[in-house]
């Protein structure tokens, strides 16, 4: 079974985050190492640490999603499994009683 078949929604994701890393880019233009601006490095290095907190946050609420988003994915292959499962016990049942 092929790995897109199986994790569909880890595929999408992917394809989503390249898609919106691919925007950005695009928006934004690529800045070469040769020509980037190091002008700005002394204020990076005297920002204080909570400067970054609503980053942190982005990151910490984008995981939570994605844990969320990959237990609710189980959870409904588990309930698709299961009524697999009762149709496939019908069926052997339907079965043994048709040969006795």
């Amino acid at each position: 079974m092929r790995f897109t078949n199986m994790f569909p929604l880890v595929v999408r994701a992917g394809w989503v985050f390249l898609i919106v890393v691919a925007l950005y880019v695009f928006l934004e233009g690529f800045v070469m190492a040769v020509n980037a601006d190091v002008s700005g490095l002394m204020e990076a290095e005297s920002a204080t640490p909570s400067d970054n907190l609503e980053y942190l946050f982005a990151v910490f609420f984008l995981t939570w999603a994605a844990f969320f988003g990959y237990i609710f994915f189980l959870s409904r292959r588990l309930v698709g499994l299961k009524s697999e499962v009762e149709e496939l016990k019908a069926e052997i049942n339907k079965s043994d009683s048709d040969q006795v």
